[in-house]
């Protein structure tokens, strides 16, 4: 959520966005959440396409753009 709202991009001196394959962010998650935090696969996963991705591609992805470096996926 670094780069958003868009005014806090004004403040920083530096911005990179380190870009990640959606199944990566969700087996993170899973872990995370199983592990950590106790929760059950299909109540993690329903978070996720409630509310997670959606928010990530209205919120996150678009703040890709303000970035300047880009960490591209895979690397």
């Amino acid at each position: 959520w670094g780069l958003f709202p868009p005014l806090s991009f004004q403040l920083l001196d530096l911005k990179i966005f380190v870009d990640t394959d959606s199944d990566i962010r969700l087996v993170r998650r899973l872990r995370r959440d199983i592990s950590e935090r106790g929760r059950d696969i299909e109540g993690v996963i329903k978070q996720y396409n409630k509310f997670v991705k959606p928010a990530f591609d209205q919120y996150i992805q678009p703040t890709m753009r303000l970035a300047d470096i880009v960490v591209p996926r895979g690397t």
